[in-house]
This record gives structure tokens, C-alpha cells and sequence, in this order.
């Protein structure tokens, strides 16, 4: 006898991705280009941040074949940074709620 296979887990939905986005985009010291590296290699906003709680998240990107080409390494998010991005990733609701309190709204 064989058993189902589990089904697959749910991503995350379009408001937690997009709110991921905004958090990830509010992070001191995340820049445009770390912030695309990051969703890229995650496939998602949402999921680094999930890493990141999880202590799962690297410092140092994965090379990319932009990388290979230009025969460069990528550099890794400065400890700081990755400190607040951690930290980010655990309370992202400090930050929506600061948004929120100074009547802000996003674009995402």
C-alpha cells in the first residue's frame, strides 16, 4: 500500500509577499541591487525573510552567472545590515505598524 504524498506546502500569499517587500525594502542598508539578489535567489521577498528567521539565510549570495561572466564574487551584506535584516525578518510587524502610524502607504 503506498501513501498520498503530502501536499505541498502554500507559498505565500500576495499580501505577505508584498508586505515582505515593503519590509525587506525598509531595512537601512538594503539596497535596489541586494534587495533583487535576495527575492531572486529566494524566489520571494516573503521566503528571505522566512530564512532569515529561521537562521537559514546567508550572508553571501550565490554567484550568479552575471557573476561568472564578469569573473566577480558577490559581496556579502555587511554584518549591520544583516543584523537589522534579521532582526526585520522576526518583528516585520514593527515596521508595517510604524508605516501605518505615520500614515504612509506603499507601491509595490
Amino acid at each position: 500500500m503506498t501513501t498520498p504524498a503530502a501536499a505541498p506546502r502554500p507559498g505565500p500569499t500576495l499580501d505577505e509577499e508584498r508586505e515582505a517587500w515593503v519590509v525587506l525594502a525598509s531595512i537601512d542598508g538594503i539596497g535596489e541591487l541586494t534587495f533583487g539578489r535576495l527575492v531572486s535567489e529566494h524566489r520571494g521577498a516573503a521566503n528571505v525573510l522566512a530564512r532569515a528567521r529561521e537562521g537559514r539565510l546567508s550572508a553571501t549570495p550565490r554567484p550568479t552567472t552575471r557573476d561568472a561572466l564578469r569573473g566577480t564574487e558577490p559581496r556579502p551584506i555587511p554584518a549591520a545590515v544583516f543584523a537589522r535584516l534579521v532582526r526585520a525578518a522576526r518583528e516585520p510587524g514593527a515596521i508595517t505598524r510604524r508605516i501605518e502610524e505615520l500614515g504612509l502607504w506603499t507601491l509595490t
